[in-house]
């Protein structure tokens, strides 16, 4: 008989707040109810698995607290969006990974994120000699050439590219399920990537249908409205988006507010 979970993705939630986090130090708690543990946001990042394969997408400055929260330990390969500090300044942390496996760690990005993150961390792409003990990050780097797949052990992955403002991020399709955080534009690789879609996280910095780099929430809707996914989760929420607020303007639609820890089975 076959083993039908193992076919499944698991996507757990490590963080869904902004660059600031929620509460931030600047705005605090902002308009989110402080009594509400879901409000409480660390750095936007997924772990993807499937069966016994692991996959973190970005590297958050909370990774540490991340990892001991959900207990993750080993993980395969690590993707990145982009190079923007809140979703990579957690590369030093995956030492800790490099010593968990005794070995390096691949990493994949698109070519001008991992130039940048290479110039900012190269030791983490120096290697480590025979003789030394892990002592820093060890990554190996592979471009991701968008909109061809790429594979980790057993899970496939398409990427595409999406506007963020003066810039473009990486969205990742993954079965029946696509992540794109950081965006505030479609391009035509990411709507050929949008239909059919079981889950769908997307990042909702705020509600401003105005702001020059993310989309906003009722944009979303639209959006959903549009490509119809079964479900959609919002992430990358900053401190004026309110969970339970969130929740009811979205009451109506296949959509949820995304909460540290969350866990969506696909």
């Amino acid at each position: 008989m076959i083993n039908k979970d193992l076919h499944k993705l698991k996507v757990t939630i490590l963080g869904c707040g902004g660059a600031g986090g929620v509460p931030s130090i600047s705005s605090g708690w902002g308009e989110c109810e402080s009594n509400n543990p879901k409000n409480q946001r660390l750095r936007s990042s997924i772990l993807v698995e499937k069966s016994d394969t692991k996959i973190l997408i970005d590297a958050s400055p909370d990774l540490r607290e991340q990892f001991l929260r959900n207990k993750i330990k080993l993980i395969d390969s690590v993707l990145f969006t982009h190079g923007h500090a809140d979703h990579s300044h957690g590369i030093n942390e995956l030492r800790e990974v490099n010593r968990v496996i005794n070995g390096p760690l691949n990493i994949w990005a698109d070519k001008t994120t991992l130039l940048d993150l290479m110039q900012r961390y190269s030791y983490a792409f120096e290697g480590i000699k025979q003789y030394e003990t892990i002592y820093k990050p060890w990554l190996i780097p592979n471009i991701i050439n968008t909109p061809n797949e790429f594979q980790v052990k057993n899970i496939i992955i398409n990427p595409f590219s999406q506007i963020h403002g003066n810039m473009t991020t990486l969205g990742f399709r993954i079965n029946n399920f696509a992540y794109t955080t950081d965006l505030n534009a479609l391009t035509k690789e990411a709507v050929q990537n949008l239909y059919n879609l079981d889950t769908w996280i997307i990042g909702c910095l705020t509600n401003n249908t105005q702001h020059p780099t993310h989309v906003s929430i009722e944009e979303a809707i639209k959006w959903v409205d549009k490509f119809k996914p079964k479900q959609c989760i919002i992430t990358h929420m900053g401190p004026t988006l309110d969970y339970d607020r969130v929740d009811k303007l979205c009451s109506s639609y296949d959509i949820k507010p995304a909460f540290d820890g969350m866990v969506i089975n696909i």
